[in-house]
């Protein structure tokens, strides 16, 4: 367990948290766009680490932490544009529309871009990409995984741009550069895993980490003429290589401070998908002028206590029946055989 890791997947949550606030203020400017190169970057790390030592049923893991959640939303907003589409203010609903969002795949609408139904599931569409990209790389070879997973997204990102694509294709899509930020986090595994990190003061790393999240907030009103990667991705990695710098200075805390730093992380996918959706509640809810950081608060609140409540009554008890389903029973297998 690597405790910074939590508490970084926590902070990108609540800057995304923190931006679509902003955007429902009226902000032309949203601070916090950020979070969402962060988590790129955070899950190229996470996956090249955590296959260090453990690469079976790889492709089953990842499906049973993403899916579960992702799918429960999907349906429910599904549910409710059948019923009230007003709520939503749904512009685009399909069959294809709705089976393509459950599958990952990148489907064009003139209404929605690419969009899923669960609208921020477009990173997620990302995710699976690249989950399916590293598998292949890692049935090749599981000591050079992190390299041949780079490559690959290279082929395809210099494929997509050496021949484009239609704009409304899936390979439009996958060949974002923003596909980079994952090489970032597999490159900065590697680095973990030698060891090769400088012995960072506390006072250094933080004012590092500062500078860091000063250049992505200062360079969010260029960041659509900028490369994102450029403006957001590299700072984000610069941010993980501080994390797991000052990890030894963590991990000498009290249990109840790793304790809170891990719960935190693990309520950052849960607050991911669901705070668009409280923002769009409390906004219906309170039709009055209230300041900016009067909506945040109740937002942030708000969403770490449904996301709270959802992942200890639904995704941590269904997470552990499908391990139990389909991780246990294929270990007994092999076990017989």
């Amino acid at each position: 367990m690597i405790y910074t890791l939590q508490v970084l997947r926590f902070l990108a949550a609540f800057f995304v948290v923190l931006t679509h606030s902003m955007g429902e203020q009226g902000f032309e400017i949203q601070v916090g766009a950020f979070g969402v190169d962060l988590f790129f970057v955070i899950s190229g790390f996470i996956i090249a680490h955590v296959t260090e030592g453990d690469q079976k049923n790889f492709l089953e893991k990842r499906i049973i932490r993403i899916v579960p959640l992702y799918w429960l939303f999907t349906l429910l907003l599904t549910g409710v544009t059948l019923v009230a589409p007003s709520l939503l203010n749904a512009a685009e609903f399909n069959i294809p529309h709705i089976i393509s969002s459950l599958f990952f795949y990148p489907y064009w609408t003139a209404q929605t871009d690419f969009k899923p139904i669960l609208k921020l599931g477009w990173t997620l569409n990302y995710e699976m990409f690249f989950y399916a990209l590293f598998f292949i790389a890692m049935k090749v070879s599981h000591t050079h995984r992190e390299f041949l997973a780079s490559l690959l997204i290279i082929v395809v990102l210099t494929g997509v741009a050496i021949f484009p694509p239609a704009d409304t294709s899936p390979l439009a899509f996958y060949g974002g550069n923003i596909m980079f930020e994952f090489v970032f986090g597999m490159v900065l595994a590697k680095l973990y895993r030698g060891g090769l990190c400088w012995r960072i003061r506390l006072t250094t790393s933080a004012g590092i980490s500062i500078l860091a999240l000063s250049s992505m907030i200062l360079l969010t009103y260029w960041s659509d003429r900028l490369d994102r990667v450029i403006v957001f991705g590299v700072p984000s990695a610069i941010l993980l290589y501080v994390a797991f710098c000052v990890e030894p200075w963590f991990v000498q805390r009290s249990n109840r401070i790793k304790e809170v730093a891990v719960r935190l992380g693990d309520l950052s996918y849960p607050m991911y998908l669901i705070h668009i959706y409280v923002i769009a509640s409390l906004s219906r809810l309170f039709e009055i002028e209230i300041s900016i950081g009067m909506l945040f608060t109740m937002v942030l609140v708000f969403t770490l206590l449904v996301a709270w409540a959802v992942d200890i009554y639904y995704d941590r008890p269904m997470r552990s029946v499908l391990r139990r389903k389909f991780l246990v029973r294929q270990r007994q297998g092999v076990l017989r055989g």
